[in-house]
């Protein structure tokens, strides 16, 4: 679901930290001239597995930013396929689990720390009886016209722009393209994919999604959900081969007037934003008359697909014990607890209201707080929960356990879902 992640750190400390890892290896080194003051400065660039950190210069605004900051590209759903492609089916539970294991490698816990100013998210689907020619079709968005992406070929793109300077806009820009063509090897030839873009940290925040951190929330995807239907639906698809059968004589002129593509440039250049829309909706209205709209059919395919990248829910939830007043660990391998309250850990079912507002899951505060006012609780905990497996990135006993919880709550999230309580 979510193709691209741009995070941009500032802080010093966090900055050296990240460039110091050894895991990063040294891609290029260049020289370039600052515009804003005409010096020339270092812009190096390193890599892990097509994660992408630039260093550049930094202008800080306040005493905690530095003269240089971090610019952290990184593609989830490349990564969760080793960096071939992003053509198969990335559900939520795949790509909350491929974040974390990001956060994990690298220790990004302190969320504020990474915050998000660009993102790509978008779907993959099959439009029946249609493959990479549905993108040579003519087709808007809102007021814009698609236009072919150079880049790519059976690739097109709308984007907003600045209406009196003719800028382009860095809230918002759509890909329409055909995923199949470009993989052909990875898919079905006739996948298709309809892909959203921002670099605006306002659209990012629109959306829910202040730091790295929030892309562990499924709430958060169900916002990316509802934004790409809601794209869809201002996506408008010109049928050049419309059944004309059934139609009225008044009815066939005007759709066979529509296919004329200088009449939607006149309503997208009219001052009237109306103008368009209502020319929009005459045209799916009379779509409709002949039995067959692309446009419904585009609407529906992308609705089932992306309901189809969640697990499933029920309608009803099981009647469970009053867990507020447990302070013990009652857990075995596979087990999930139904979260009814905020400051419950789901998996451990103790206590988190210690932790900083917004954790969910018990994390190394939690363990350290156990540990000293409850040190038969921390027992039960590591024993329950330390595998003895050697790992070089968990490095102390709250790393280890603190994976551990994690792993048991994304790894069963479609259970979390069905809201199922397993006791033994």
């Amino acid at each position: 679901m979510v193709d691209l992640i741009q995070i941009i750190t500032k802080d010093p400390v966090t900055l050296e930290s990240i460039w110091g890892n050894p895991l990063l290896s040294t891609m290029l080194q260049v020289y370039k001239t600052s515009k804003r003051t005409g010096e020339i400065y270092n812009k190096d660039q390193k890599e892990y597995k097509g994660i992408i950190f630039k260093r550049e210069p930094h202008f800080p605004r306040n005493d905690k930013e530095g003269k240089e900051r971090i610019r952290i590209v990184f593609k989830p759903h490349y990564f969760f396929n080793n960096n071939n492609h992003n053509s198969n089916d990335f559900n939520v539970v795949n790509c909350i689990n491929t974040i974390q294991e990001f956060i994990d490698l690298f220790d990004f816990h302190d969320f504020d720390k990474y915050p998000i100013n660009h993102l790509e998210y978008g779907v993959n689907f099959i439009l029946d009886g249609y493959g990479k020619e549905l993108i040579s079709y003519d087709s808007y968005f809102q007021r814009r016209q698609f236009i072919l992406d150079e880049s790519l070929q059976y690739s097109k793109k709308a984007k907003k722009f600045n209406r009196k300077t003719g800028e382009i806009l860095k809230y918002l820009s759509i890909k329409f393209y055909a995923k199949g063509f470009q993989f052909p090897e990875f898919c079905n030839p006739d996948t298709l994919r309809y892909e959203v873009s921002t670099l605006s940290p306002s659209k990012c925040k629109y959306l829910g999604i202040h730091n790295i951190g929030d892309l562990l929330k499924v709430e958060v995807y169900e916002n990316l959900k509802e934004d790409i239907l809601k794209h869809a639906k201002d996506t408008l698809i010109l049928e050049p081969r419309p059944r004309l059968d059934f139609l009225k004589k008044r009815d066939k002129k005007s759709l066979i007037n529509d296919f004329n593509t200088f009449n939607w440039y006149d309503a997208m250049q009219s001052n009237r934003s109306a103008d368009f829309n209502d020319k929009k909706s005459r045209y799916l209205n009379i779509l409709d008359k002949t039995g067959f709209n692309i446009n419904n059919e585009f609407l529906k395919t992308i609705d089932i697909k992306l309901n189809s990248l969640f697990p499933e829910k029920r309608n009803y939830l099981p009647q469970i014990e009053n867990i507020e007043n447990r302070n013990y660990l009652d857990i075995d391998k596979g087990e999930i607890l139904t979260n009814t309250n905020r400051r419950i850990c789901p998996i451990t079912n103790l206590d988190i209201s210690m932790q900083k507002r917004g954790s969910n899951l018990l994390s190394n505060t939690g363990l350290k707080y156990y540990e000293k006012k409850e040190p038969e609780t921390f027992k039960r905990i590591a024993a329950a929960l330390l595998t003895g497996r050697y790992n070089e990135f968990e490095k102390s006993i709250y790393d280890k356990i603190s994976k551990q919880i994690r792993n048991r709550y994304y790894n069963n999230l479609s259970d979390f879902f069905n809201n199922q309580l397993n006791l033994f």
